[in-house]
């Protein structure tokens, strides 16, 4: 494959992932809107607090099998079947010990509440590890199109269809844990339908040792990651409650919306195009520079405004019920763009083979949520916000080394790619954080400073990209380069199809 067919066909994916995860973020939005008006937050921090114990199990259970298949350069039905075999039996287990130990657990997050929730939700851990074999095989094969199809149609069954309706039956946490079950199985029969993976329950050696060996890397790090993302929550549950633990979630998941439509859409595209060209580092550096600038372009100016706009965004939203999530909240987003950012150095790190040294990074960072977390909490959900703002820092700057090291590109220009910047997203925010000044000072409703706000926004974000786009550098007019090619590309059938009428 040539670097432009590569680079095309990136650039394809990233648009079709990126209009999918936009209508999946769309409708987890809405959804989360409406269940938030049918629930008060302490039914949610019960479905967080299961939350925690159900995703560390799926992480230990699957045992990284499913990215070694998408990292390895060659592979074959046989490795294709012993990731099946494996993710089944270890599947079972998983669920079984989770089943036994779900008292135990509950009396560990201090909610005994937990307990018939944790055991309902363990036969997901069955059905999720079986599922991941045929979902990376799509990823291998770089056909985003059908897996984002297929995640936004079983998050519409599992949450639109299902919770909501129960919610309004006052179901409360079940209908979050009953929607997610409906959600894996309902994903599960899709998976299948489009690349059904071989599956026996006797694994063979050789292609399972393939799989085991580097996917213990990737396990090890998933571990990591997950403890890194789910010590908040534990502590913020045990010890200020549930109630707090739902407010906290909202924000953080809020928060998450923007976080997986920029970082999770290019990591996901990027870690199997970089797989495919892992011997071709050269390659893989100018696309990850270019992919840390574009990335800092869009999530800089998003980050600020949202900050502005918080309190008018949860308020007509959610409702005034919810203003303990506002700071929290706020707190969270001025982390995006390093959070997205270190989502890009994993892609590159796990691509180039080195999931053991990004597993270490994963639990410092883990230790630094717990320790941050733990600092934080004298000052409320602010000071746990904060104290896990400064941990994603450190993980930024981890990924990045390792990134950095890999590619062989130096601090200056990697952090320059970014941090140049700046000055675009100024010019971009601070007209905002004008207009919605004023309007708070008219006392405008909710609504209004919204669309005010947001009119502002796209007014500024015109002009600085028509009038003042040299402040962005080299990727600014790379990405202005894409985006014209892309809508070319798109415009050109059309008219194609208009002569030939």
């Amino acid at each position: 494959m040539t670097s432009k067919s590569l680079t095309n066909e990136a650039i394809d994916n990233l648009g079709w992932q990126a209009t999918v995860m936009g209508a999946n973020l769309l409708l987890k939005a809405v959804v989360l809107i409406l269940l938030a008006r049918s629930m008060p937050p302490v039914e949610f921090g019960l479905i967080a607090a299961s939350t925690v114990v159900i995703s560390l199990a799926a992480d230990f259970s699957q045992m990284g099998v499913h990215r070694a298949l998408i990292q390895r350069l060659t592979l074959d039905r046989a490795h294709i079947g012993a990731a099946g075999s494996i993710s089944l039996l270890t599947g079972m287990l998983a669920a079984a010990a989770l089943y036994w130990a779900a008292p135990w657990l509950a009396d560990l997050l201090g909610i005994v509440e937990t307990r018939p929730l944790i055991e309902f939700l363990a036969l997901t851990l069955v059905l999720t590890g079986i599922s991941e074999v045929s979902a990376s095989l799509l990823q291998r094969e770089r056909r985003f199109r059908d897996l984002g199809l297929i995640d936004l149609g079983s998050y519409f069954f599992g949450f639109a269809c299902v919770a909501l309706p129960l919610a309004g039956l006052d179901y409360g946490a079940w209908a979050l844990a009953i929607g997610q079950m409906a959600q894996v199985i309902s994903r599960l029969a899709a998976l299948f339908l489009v690349r059904m993976p071989v599956v026996s329950l006797v694994p063979n050696w050789k292609e399972s040792k393939d799989l085991l060996i580097p996917g213990a890397g990737f396990s090890a790090g998933q571990v990591g990651n997950y403890l890194a993302t789910q010590a908040d929550y534990f502590i913020v549950g045990r010890l200020l409650g549930a109630e707090a633990l739902g407010f906290y979630s909202r924000a953080y998941q809020f928060f998450m919306l923007p976080a997986q439509m920029f970082g999770k859409v290019t990591a996901t595209v990027l870690f199997p195009t970089f797989s495919s060209i892992q011997d071709q580092r050269d390659r893989i550096a100018r696309a990850y520079l270019f992919a840390l600038g574009a990335t800092a372009i869009i999530t800089l100016p998003v980050s600020a405004v949202l900050v502005i706009l918080a309190p008018e965004t949860i308020s007509f939203l959610l409702g005034d019920a919810w203003e303990g999530m506002i700071l929290p909240f706020q707190v969270l987003v001025v982390t995006l763009m390093f959070r997205t950012s270190y989502k890009l150095s994993d892609a590159v790190v796990l691509a180039t083979g080195s999931m053991f040294q990004r597993a270490q990074t994963q639990f410092l960072y883990a230790a630094a949520v717990a320790g941050g977390a733990l600092a934080g909490i004298q000052f409320g959900l602010p000071g746990v916000a904060a104290g896990v703002g400064l941990a994603v820092l450190l993980n930024y700057a981890m990924t990045l080394w390792l990134a950095r090291r890999n590619t062989g590109l130096s601090w200056k220009a990697v952090l320059t790619s970014q941090f140049r910047q700046l000055p675009g997203a100024f010019l971009i925010a601070i007209p905002v954080w004008v207009a919605v000044e004023v309007g708070r000072q008219y006392g405008m409703a909710d609504f209004a400073i919204l669309i005010v706000g947001g009119l502002t926004g796209t007014m500024a974000a015109m002009i600085a990209w028509t009038r003042l786009r040299p402040i962005y550098g080299s990727d600014g007019a790379s990405l202005y380069a894409l985006v014209l090619a892309k809508l070319s590309r798109i415009r050109r059938p059309t008219a194609t199809s208009s002569s030939g009428n």
